[in-house]
């Protein structure tokens, strides 16, 4: 029995974060009400893995495409998309709304939600003009959020404020030991994940060479996390002591690495943090991105994590490393997390989208 559906757009065009965060709230909602996604990440192939429809259309900055031109295109898929599946609300995950976006909004009668996380650089500050457009603005919580003064900031008095986000809770990771069977990694040694994704762009290469160089140096396993997204690439020293892997969600498997060298965007640091794993933060700082060096910061401060730029000299980075497997920090960061309360606002927010969902359902099988 079909109680409802509801239609999530996000954009993402390489990266993960935005549709993560939507697939956490899709697998929680209640049992009848039929999630549909519509993204612009190149994983909408992961989508449908959890069973869920998943639609994709190409990001405007792929292949030089005319913004305008592609907006209007959009904007005719995803008005006949709504017209098809009549749905209850329209979940946006995304910092930028298209116009596409509000065309097809302003010609719907679906309940309007608007999901954004905090964060946000000054320059993005503009984008705050469409607001109006929602019903409801959900923003997912940030363990750091009391060092955010970003555009965001000021208004959280008028939106709804959950829990942090997590597709996958801690305590549902794989033991240990499995995991390291899962991946094929030796049981026996200390086990470092690096995970860059894509996140310095052309950058990324150099700099995850050199942060494999620094490990190297330590009696470890690197496992080199790679994306979905990501084709598989040769990297590392010749030494066969960097492993690749793609798994996805990553997190799932974690409970094999005693550490971790990631970028502090929203799932990476709220995972680390939260499941209590040893991790050394690379911030990315562009200026288009959101405040990972306060993230960072933030953790650092409460010695849940360390931090370095991503561009320091490797004698600098080796020194952090060196810190970030002494089992004296291992023991901080665990007993450190433990003490961290927090509940899944994926839960929340599905809960909020169920009940409205069976409230329209309820209202046109009434007036039916």
């Amino acid at each position: 029995m079909i109680d409802g559906r509801i239609l999530f757009l996000s954009s993402n065009g390489v990266g993960l974060g935005h549709l993560s965060r939507q697939l956490a709230i899709a697998t929680r909602l209640d049992a009848g009400i039929v999630p549909v996604i519509h993204t612009q990440a190149y994983g909408v192939s992961l989508v449908r893995q959890f069973g869920i429809p998943g639609l994709w259309h190409q990001h405007h900055s792929r292949h030089g495409m005319d913004v305008d031109a592609w907006n209007k295109a959009l904007g005719f898929e995803l008005i006949a998309l709504e017209k098809r599946l009549e749905p209850s609300a329209i979940v946006i995950d995304s910092t930028v709304v298209f116009s596409c976006y509000c065309d097809a909004l302003q010609k719907s009668a679906a309940r309007k939600v608007w999901i954004r996380r905090g964060f946000w650089p000054e320059r993005h500050q503009r984008f705050l003009q469409s607001a109006h457009l929602f019903d409801t603005i959900i923003e997912p919580g940030d363990l750091a959020e009391v060092l955010d003064e970003g555009p965001t900031a000021g208004q959280r008095d008028q939106v709804t404020v959950v829990p942090p986000v997590l597709l996958v809770n801690p305590y549902q990771r794989q033991p240990a030991a499995i995991a390291k069977r899962i991946l094929g990694i030796p049981e026996d040694k200390l086990v470092v994940a690096l995970q860059l994704g894509n996140s310095f762009g052309d950058r990324t290469e150099g700099i995850r060479q050199k942060l494999i160089n620094a490990l190297a140096e330590f009696p470890v396993q690197i496992v080199d996390l790679r994306s979905p997204l990501e084709g598989e690439r040769v990297s590392g020293v010749g030494s066969g002591s960097v492993k690749q892997v793609s798994v996805y969600p990553s997190f799932t498997m974690s409970r094999a690495f005693d550490a971790c060298v990631t970028v502090p965007g929203y799932n990476s640091f709220h995972e680390c943090i939260l499941g209590g794993i040893p991790a050394l933060f690379l911030p990315n700082t562009s200026p288009d991105m959101d405040r990972q060096d306060l993230r960072a910061r933030w953790s650092v401060e409460r010695g849940l994590a360390l931090l370095a730029d991503p561009d320091l000299p490797v004698e600098v980075v080796r020194e952090q490393i060196s810190k970030l497997l002494s089992p004296d920090f291992a023991r901080q960061v665990e007993e450190r997390s433990a003490n961290l309360t927090w509940s899944n606002g994926a839960l929340d927010i599905a809960s909020l989208l169920s009940g409205i969902s069976r409230d329209a359902y309820t209202l046109a099988d009434n007036t039916g």
